[in-house]
């Protein structure tokens, strides 16, 4: 029926919009790591102000992540919200958990939702010492807010 075109439309299209943001959200952390690990090699030591670029997209994301993204997703990205006061407190390990938590929330609501997939492995595809992480990404995650359940 006409419906359920039209239905199937917007489904595909709203699958569509999910994975462009996604996309561009792993896309622009892709860079802002390898922006950190380059300026770690030059001089030494590790910046810690976020990249224009990545400033831009999480701008963009915050709007449409509440519109498109699943429940999950929006959780995992209230935990982590490099904008949050709290984020100066914590380690930089601490943020890279909750970087992995965003990452497997959005790989579940692309249509992974049994994905296996660990913290650990989610940061070993761009962290080269990953590893190190190790204790980290095996520790519970607080949630921002009580009633959020954890991931």
């Amino acid at each position: 029926t006409v419906r359920t075109d039209v239905v199937k439309q917007d489904q595909l299209a709203s699958n569509q919009r999910r994975r462009d943001l996604y996309l561009s959200f792993t896309e622009a952390l892709f860079d802002e790591m390898d922006r950190v690990r380059k300026s770690s090699n030059q001089k030494g030591q590790r910046t810690s102000a976020p990249s224009g670029r990545l400033i831009k997209v999480m701008e963009e994301f915050r709007p449409q992540v509440l519109l498109v993204g699943s429940d999950e997703v929006v959780r995992a990205f209230n935990n982590w919200d490099i904008y949050n006061q709290q984020i100066a407190n914590l380690s930089p390990q601490q943020i890279m958990v909750h970087v992995a938590d965003v990452l497997r929330a959005m790989r579940r609501d692309l249509g992974y939702p049994d994905t296996q997939l660990r913290r650990i492995e989610v940061l070993a595809v761009f962290l080269t010492d990953a590893e190190q992480l190790e204790d980290a990404c095996a520790e519970e995650v607080v949630a921002r807010f009580a009633n959020t359940r954890s991931l």
